[in-house]
């Protein structure tokens, strides 16, 4: 049985392409968050709640709707 996988529009491919998403490096953001003395904080909360979804053919930016 094939999984279904989700599909997005890849720019450079010009193309429905199906992707993937990228997960967070929490463990670096969570040292840039102390050597910074809180200021990256926020910048990581709206990091973790953006999707980056990545094109499974060429490896670019999808916008996955």
């Amino acid at each position: 049985m094939e999984k279904s996988q989700e599909k997005g529009y890849c720019s450079k491919c010009n193309a429905q392409v199906s992707y993937h998403q990228v997960p967070i490096d929490h463990r670096a953001h969570l040292r840039t968050t102390l050597f910074t003395l809180g200021i990256w904080a926020p910048f990581w909360f709206l990091m973790s709640l953006s999707k980056n979804c990545v094109c499974d053919v060429c490896g670019e930016n999808v916008s996955a709707y």
